[in-house]
Order: C-alpha cells, then sequence, then structure tokens
C-alpha cells in the first residue's frame, strides 16, 4: 500500500506549483520551524522540505512552504541556481508562464538603519518602496505573473547592486502581497 502511495505521490506531483492545496502530509520529509508571533495569529505555519522536485529542468532540493490553519500548503518557496548562467532567463519564464502581469523595481528610499555589534561588525539594513516598472529594464527586483486556478508565481531577481547572493527567489502562492497592494 505504502508503495502504491509513494507511486501516486510521483505520478500526480512533478513541480513545486502542484503541491498548492495539497496537504502537508504529502511530502515525505519535512520539518516544521519556528514561526513569528504575527504567523501564529494568522494560523500559519512555515515548513522546511527537502524535495526530489524540478522546476524548469533544474533540481530543487529544498522548499520552504507555508500552510494554512488545517496545514494546507498555501506557498512554496525555494532558490534556484544554475538558470542564472543563462543571460536570457526572463525569456526561459515568458516562454513557459507568457509576460509577468507586473514588475516591480525599487523606489524610494523609506528607512536605513546601522547596527554595531559588539565583535565590531557593522550591518545596514535598508527599506525601499516597489515602483512599477517594465519588465525588460535592468532593475527589475520582482516579477509576478497571475497563473491559472488563482495562483501565483513570483520571481525575485539577484541581479541589482542591493543583491547579496546570486540566486533567483521562486514563489508560488494562492495571494501575492505585491499586487494585493498594489
Amino acid at each position: 500500500m505504502i508503495a502504491f502511495l509513494l507511486f501516486v505521490f510521483n505520478m500526480s506531483i512533478q513541480n513545486p506549483q502542484d503541491l498548492i492545496g495539497k496537504h502537508i502530509s504529502i511530502l515525505p520529509n519535512y520539518e516544521q520551524r519556528e514561526y513569528s508571533e504575527a504567523n501564529q495569529k494568522l494560523e500559519v505555519k512555515n515548513f522546511y522540505a527537502k524535495t526530489d522536485l524540478s522546476f524548469l529542468d533544474e533540481d530543487i532540493n529544498s522548499l520552504l512552504i507555508k500552510t494554512d490553519k488545517n496545514d494546507l500548503i498555501t506557498e512554496v518557496s525555494f532558490a534556484i541556481y544554475q538558470i542564472l548562467d543563462n543571460p536570457n532567463y526572463l525569456y526561459i519564464f515568458n516562454k513557459e508562464f507568457d509576460k509577468p502581469e507586473v514588475c516591480f523595481s525599487f523606489g524610494e528610499l523609506k528607512e536605513s538603519s546601522e547596527h554595531h555589534s559588539a565583535e565590531g561588525v557593522v550591518t545596514e539594513s535598508k527599506i525601499f518602496s516597489k515602483e512599477k516598472c517594465d519588465c525588460n529594464a535592468d532593475d527589475v527586483v520582482y516579477s509576478v505573473w497571475k497563473l491559472k486556478d488563482n495562483l501565483y508565481l513570483q520571481v525575485t531577481h539577484p541581479f541589482t547592486e542591493y543583491a547579496t547572493f546570486p540566486r533567483l527567489g521562486v514563489k508560488f502562492s494562492q495571494t501575492n502581497d505585491l499586487l494585493e497592494v498594489e
């Protein structure tokens, strides 16, 4: 029976977006992460999961997952690296998902702060407003697609002067904060 269930899992879940709306127990390896007081009030839970899924022909080794109070998956996030080797990686997304619904770049600097630790380490934090921009602009930070079945794809681009890691953030969710604020 277990072998059959694993076979059914492998047949029905091929991409991370297929997890949306499913119960967290569908994943064989996951662990709950600590979550904020705000998430506790919203009854949102965060999980970390090891997977062997893929996205645009790139393996995904781990996912960050949010669930609702019934443990149904509402959001799946992960980072991908190799696609960045392709200078036309946005073409790959546009070919697969059409043009984005909207794109955003950094707008006006709203807040800036510095923190000095006892060890002498200085960290700087900046908060910017988001500004709509042309999806072909060089300074795109976020691209958002509205897919079928009320599913959203959000891509966080790494190629800005503020990026610290060379990775592309991908999030599939049932809602999108960027479009809701718009």
